[in-house]
């Protein structure tokens, strides 16, 4: 049987990690935001299996490169590391993402914004775009689930 690691850390540790990739990912030009999601974010959840992170690029054609995420995830961990916190980080491009999981990740904590206009656009675009796809999703998900 495969094993989960999982993580505590005390709310101290979880502000220090949480300004450290701040401050690495603020790095890269061509990301305009990011957001922090899941369980290092979720304040009822006693654990965390990874850290989540949802970035907004300007450069599509530059995301979509094999190692575009792998190399902010690498970037990541290797600054956390040095920092004492040995723990996966997870980090996926949201402008074309599915509106279910950005919904997610914009419920998540901002971490900077570098263009607030082309921000609050992208917040209200996937809002509506949420508000008008999920109750059809959820209703056709009860029908599927339903004896």
């Amino acid at each position: 049987m495969n094993s989960i690691n999982v993580y505590r850390f005390a709310k101290d540790d979880k502000e220090k990690i949480i300004s450290i990739i701040k401050s690495e990912i603020e790095n890269y030009e061509d990301i305009l935001f990011a957001y922090l999601y899941g369980s290092l974010v979720d304040h009822e959840m006693p654990f965390v299996r990874d850290i989540d992170i949802g970035i907004y690029v300007s450069d599509m054609e530059k995301a979509k490169r094999w190692n575009y995420e792998v190399r902010i995830i690498n970037d990541i961990e290797k600054r956390l590391k040095d920092e004492g916190f040995y723990i996966p980080v997870d980090v996926k491009v949201i402008n074309m993402s599915d509106v279910l999981y950005v919904h997610d990740v914009i419920r998540g904590r901002l971490l900077f914004v570098k263009d607030e206009s082309l921000w609050a656009d992208f917040v209200v675009e996937v809002s509506k775009k949420y508000n008008d796809f999920y109750p059809l999703w959820d209703h056709f998900m009860k029908e599927a689930l339903s004896p």
